[in-house]
């Protein structure tokens, strides 16, 4: 049972915290601590949290963290190491060389402009004397060749 000057003392204590802002730290260890500020202080603090949390939907918006792509079941595991991956790799591989020897000799020289020597669709067009536009389709034609054969 309190008594009347507890009272009293508990009733002078809370008309303070009233008056003043409380600001509550969160320590790594998960431990908290309050700490009371004037008003000024306190604006700032709202200040900077607001810009914190700003700061962080920006962020987020422009990368994907890897924690947030480990929960949707992404896997970043090296399949280099995995003999089932390495075999598959292979047979591709194979399968890739075989439909390349099918193509007409001019189209995988093309082929290897563009992805081994990454040469650029318009600098390739500058120097066969032809559009952009043509190159695109005939690019495009031979992966559709591609694609058959594989």
């Amino acid at each position: 049972m309190r008594t009347e000057f507890e009272k009293e003392i508990q009733s002078d204590l809370s008309g303070q915290k009233e008056n003043q802002n409380v600001i509550v730290y969160e320590f790594a260890d998960g431990t908290t601590s309050e700490v009371a500020v004037s008003g000024e202080i306190y604006s700032v603090y709202e200040q900077l949290q607001t810009q914190e949390k700003s700061n962080n939907r920006k962020e987020t918006r422009r990368h994907i963290s890897l924690d947030y792509l480990k929960e949707k079941g992404v896997s970043f595991a090296d399949n280099e190491s995995d003999p089932y991956y390495a075999v598959e790799r292979k047979e591709l591989q194979t399968r890739m060389r075989k439909a390349l020897s099918k193509l007409e000799p001019e189209h995988r020289l093309l082929l290897q402009k563009v992805f081994y020597e990454s040469i650029s669709i318009s600098e390739l067009a500058k120097e066969k004397g032809v559009s952009y536009q043509g190159l695109s389709q005939k690019l495009e034609r031979i992966y559709n060749k591609l694609k058959k054969f594989l």
